[in-house]
């Protein structure tokens, strides 16, 4: 009888044994697969046509940047979401095209974005020649070679660099970070709002007016020798050195406002 029990708890135990062993195993596999599938869905690689679209909107929480212009035509985005990040919605409404990384708002943004956040490489066909939105709470971000009608940019706490770029109109909001704008040919009207960060503003050829409401930080304007401006400063708590050679024509009006910060102008 004994023996009969004996072989009975000896039975039992090992059938739990196989029992956990499987469970476990399938736990496992589970877990691997959804790991997996984790793993998939960090990784971006969309394209979208552009067909008619005549604007583009950009919205990004916080990552690593890069936009440029190539002849293609479709809108193209490569990267990898941050373990942050939800998903990055790209779709066309209309004539717009709207990318838009999507984000747990709890989760706060990454102000360690270039090195732990997403990484985004969006391309954008040559022959868009429409209206372009770009906002990015974090990170940094590298524009280059964008030639088109109407241009907004808006940062936060954002490192920005824009290359080579074209546009009729530009509105910037510049944020807590530092931009440096680099126009090396000619374009239009220019509206930025100063915020906490340093600007650095270049230009080979002056083609339309600038209008500049101060913040706490510093821009720094660089104009041509003899360009037609005509220089109007209102002094605030900060200070304006204007160290420039115009011609006089006053063709166009650099209407700057002094907030708390510093305006340098120079040739």
């Amino acid at each position: 009888m004994k023996k009969v029990l004996i072989l009975a708890i000896v039975g039992i135990v090992l059938i739990s044994s196989i029992g956990c062993n499987i469970n476990s195993k399938t736990k496992n596999t589970i877990s691997n697969q959804e790991n997996e599938t984790l793993n998939k869905n960090k990784v971006i690689d969309e394209k979208i046509n552009l067909d008619n679209a005549t604007d583009i909107d950009i919205e990004i929480c916080a990552a690593k940047v890069s936009i440029k212009n190539y002849d293609g035509e479709e809108v193209k985005v490569t990267g990898e979401l941050s373990e942050k990040s939800k998903d990055l919605d790209i779709n066309k409404n209309g004539n717009k095209i709207q990318i838009i990384e999507k984000r747990d708002k709890l989760k706060g943004l990454d102000m360690d974005a270039e090195s732990n956040g997403s990484k985004f490489d969006i391309l954008v066909p040559s022959k868009f020649n429409g209206n372009f939105v770009f906002e990015q709470g974090a990170g940094t971000v590298d524009i280059e070679g964008i030639k088109v009608k109407n241009i907004d940019i808006s940062g936060g706490s954002v490192k920005s660099k824009c290359e080579d770029i074209k546009f009729d109109k530009l509105n910037l909001d510049s944020g807590a970070g530092n931009f440096d704008l680099n126009l090396k040919e000619k374009c239009g009207d220019i509206k930025i709002k100063g915020g906490v960060g340093k600007l650095n503003l270049k230009m080979a050829e002056v083609g339309g007016n600038l209008k500049y409401e101060g913040g706490v930080g510093d821009i720094d304007i660089t104009i041509p020798v003899n360009s037609p401006v005509k220089l109007l400063a209102e002094k605030g708590l900060g200070h304006c050195n204007i160290d420039a050679k115009t011609s006089g024509e006053e063709t166009y009006t650099f209407d700057l406002e002094v907030g708390v910060g510093l305006i340098n102008v120079r040739n």
